[in-house]
């Protein structure tokens, strides 16, 4: 069916949903149970205004309005009345409750889930409109089957579907008043029907504006490069003729990477929907599960804007890996214990058991690898909205529509701030290194001479010697931070506070045949040897451990120096007309 090549076993499932239905058809008797429950309730609320006070009706009044689209709630307290508080009610009230109890029954064994007279009525309404529609199914998959046209066939499917997503919307509106597992089967069909359906006409209108989705690729790309240059409050120098092929090109890759992400929210929530049980353990298993990938996410975050916390979080961290284990233990675990209580062995989207961990790695990859850079609240904000998504599956009827918009615009793109330097940088426009020789003279000596030189393996911003003369310095690795007004505005990054380095690593920067550490320190670093309790910048030398440690490296910077996220950075411009290459 879902392919459009329809036989007789597709009428079939027509006619049972039909059968299925048939308890609806007579709801004349079933709103007039309704009706009877809701007389006995305002007889209740009567007696209580006058002064007739009862605990347990009183309760049982709170109760049915709290639950009034939950009949087996409010029935489980009416037999608990009936069982334990009968002897507190009087002969008439006992009348009552019994007669309360019968419809409510009633109710229940008809498919009935509400006591709610106004969405009775519009239950009858609504079947009416489902009957018609299914009848109308009906013709098109006997038409279908007759026909030979494959055009005339491409459109009697369309018009199906297009059937199919009307009556899950139907069948959503009722989802207060209706429940079975027969009605839950039909529903799931045409849920899958409907978003076939969606897809489909999404594809249509892509393939029709051409034109229009260019230049929506093209703004989005835009879009995705924004943040950076609204952090760094400047704007980048832009040729219009080179600028749209790159924001193109980034507007498909940050589009690509939204569809993905947003893909993996939804199927994953998806999947939980179509697995979930009635039994209370398991769900409270998942429970468990969520809190525990909650405190993994934001855990990083806590470690770096909290210091006092860090000794505390240091266990945790020394022990990450373990942790990321158990995590996707426990998810395979509720996953398989699902697949077995609900018997779901063969279901199409138990292969979409593991897309679910792929999102949540996905998630920790980016907030890990930009932690220094998430304000804490911003954070939690975010991840309750991922979270929703996994709550809404466990409702008894999916909203899929919800969880998409949720997955792709919210969720999806919600981590576009932080991955913004990265698409600026992808495309060359901003924060990338390159490697450039400058005229001496047009940066100050103080910021060039704490530019450490290069040596082998030294990958942050140096001075390349062997490049270099009396009038130009080559720099390596220089952050272009943006390009402005015939300007480049550079960020060299130098090493951190304390930082340690290998002895080998020193000793490979050729300085003749020099083999004195002390030397080659002053020529690379612009350091000696730290003295007792030394607050300036200063190496010592680890005789056991083979290294060397850098200590107060920033301390003759502190002017000129730029903290980022933990990173150090001397920042300076120079026009394009003083660089040579």
């Amino acid at each position: 069916m879902f392919e459009g090549d329809f036989t007789y076993k597709d009428l079939k499932l027509v006619d049972d949903e039909i059968g299925a239905l048939s308890n609806f058809k007579n709801l004349n008797k079933q709103w007039c149970h309704a009706h009877n429950i809701n007389k006995i309730i305002d007889k209740f609320k009567h007696k209580i205004s006058i002064g007739w006070g009862i605990e347990c009706i009183e309760n049982l009044l709170t109760k049915c309005i709290k639950y009034e689209n939950k009949i087996d709630k409010i029935r489980s307290y009416v037999k608990d009345i009936m069982d334990n508080k009968y002897n507190l009610l009087s002969e008439e009230s006992k009348k009552d409750i019994d007669e309360i109890y019968i419809s409510l029954t009633y109710l229940k064994e008809n498919g009935i889930n509400s006591i709610n007279i106004y969405t009775l009525k519009k239950l009858s309404a609504d079947y009416e409109k489902i009957f018609k529609i299914l009848k109308e199914e009906k013709e098109i998959i006997d038409r279908h089957i007759k026909s030979r046209n494959i055009k005339e066939q491409k459109d009697l499917n369309h018009k199906f579907l297009e059937k199919e997503s009307i009556l899950y919307d139907v069948y959503n509106n009722l989802s207060k008043a209706l429940e079975g597992a027969s009605i839950m089967q039909s529903y799931i069909r045409h849920m899958k029907n409907s978003m076939h359906f969606n897809f489909l006409n999404l594809i249509s209108i892509a393939a029709r504006h051409i034109i229009l989705l260019f230049w929506i690729v093209v703004f989005a790309g835009g879009f995705f490069c924004l943040p950076y240059f609204y952090q760094i409050e400047t704007p980048p120098q832009i040729n219009t003729t080179e600028i749209i092929p790159l924001l193109l090109f980034i507007g498909a890759m940050g589009l690509l990477y939204t569809a993905v992400i947003g893909a993996l929210s939804f199927i994953g929530s998806y999947f939980i929907f179509n697995v979930k049980t009635n039994q209370k353990w398991i769900n409270i298993f998942f429970i468990i599960i969520q809190i525990y990938l909650f405190l993994i996410l934001v855990i990083p975050i806590i470690y770096y804007k909290f210091e006092s916390s860090r000794k505390y979080i240091d266990f945790i961290s020394n022990y990450f890996g373990s942790s990321l284990i158990i995590y996707f233990i426990s998810y395979v675990l509720y996953a398989i214990i699902s697949i077995l209580k609900t018997n779901k062995f063969k279901d199409d989207v138990n292969l979409f058991i593991f897309f679910p961990l792929l999102f949540d790695f996905l998630l920790m990859v980016i907030i890990y690898f930009r932690c220094k850079e998430i304000e804490l609240p911003i954070l939690l904000c975010f991840l309750m909205i991922v979270f929703i998504p996994k709550m809404i599956a466990f409702l008894t009827y999916f909203d899929y529509r919800t969880v998409f918009w949720l997955s792709f615009f919210i969720i999806g793109l919600g981590p576009i701030c932080l991955l913004s330097p990265d698409f600026v940088g992808m495309i060359k426009l901003a924060n990338y290194k390159a490697n450039f020789t400058v005229k001496n003279g047009f940066v100050e000596s103080e910021k060039l001479d704490k530019i450490p030189l290069c040596f082998k393996d030294y990958n942050d911003t140096c001075k390349n010697l062997k490049l270099s003369d009396d009038n130009k310095t080559a720099i390596n690795n220089l952050i272009i931070k943006v390009k402005f007004d015939e300007q480049y505005f550079f960020k060299a990054q130098v090493p951190k506070d304390e930082f340690n380095i290998t002895k080998e690593r020193i000793m490979r920067y050729q300085d003749g045949n020099s083999t004195d550490i002390s030397q080659k320190m002053f020529k690379i670093f612009k350091v000696k040897e730290c003295e007792h309790n030394s607050t300036v910048s200063c190496y010592i030398d680890n005789d056991k451990e083979d290294n060397i440690t850098i200590k107060h490296y920033h301390k003759d910077m502190e002017n000129i120096i730029q903290n980022e996220n933990d990173k150090y950075f001397i920042e300076f411009p120079i026009r394009k007309e003083n660089i040579l290459n």
